[in-house]
């Protein structure tokens, strides 16, 4: 998962990374900073995905990760209390193992 700083960082850079390869200048080396920050950015990336393929479609089925945050089980939601801490009174007190 990326933090907002990182999302917005990623987002900023991937139109002109598109257009220097459209361009034909994917050997420049501001490429390679680009890929790097990229390739950074997909290290948590794991998991397996199972898509259907159909003629003209392809529909995705399922998705489970460990980094996954719409795992139901990931999350409390205020029903046992975390010693030393009092209950939120709304939200996900932990998303993380």
């Amino acid at each position: 998962m990326l933090t907002g700083k990182q999302a917005r960082i990623k987002d900023s850079v991937a139109q002109p990374y598109g257009d220097l390869v459209h361009e034909g200048q994917h050997l420049d080396p501001v490429c390679r900073d680009i890929e790097a920050l990229l390739a950074s950015s997909q290290a948590r990336v794991s998991g397996e995905v199972k898509v259907l393929f159909r003629p003209g479609s392809a529909f995705v089925e399922g998705v489970a990760s460990p980094y996954s945050l719409m795992a139901a089980s990931k999350g409390v939601y205020g029903e046992s209390p975390v010693s030393g801490r009092r209950p939120m009174r709304w939200g996900i007190r932990r998303c993380w193992p």
